[in-house]
């Protein structure tokens, strides 16, 4: 079992924060439990929590929301909200 899946949130968000894309590193609170994405995404690019690679998701509407666990977002426009 991974380190990300023996952290994995359920339930409502408690908790929000801007995401800065970062190819390099995870996110510094992980196992998020969705993305709200707030402008549009023309390229959004993520790593899945338990995922072996990064997944490119394309371009994504303003407003949508993501139901996906995430540990790293690697390409994308700010700003992205990370709920926790």
């Amino acid at each position: 079992m991974s380190n990300f899946t023996q952290q994995l949130n359920t339930g409502a968000a408690r908790n929000a924060a801007l995401v800065t894309p970062d190819p390099a590193n995870d996110l510094p609170i992980f196992a998020t439990r969705g993305l709200y994405v707030v402008t549009v995404q023309t390229a959004l690019t993520i790593d899945p929590i338990d995922g072996a690679g990064n997944i490119n998701l394309g371009a994504v509407p303003a407003g949508t929301f993501l139901p996906i666990q995430v540990r790293r977002v690697r390409v994308g426009a700010t700003p992205i909200v990370a709920l926790y």
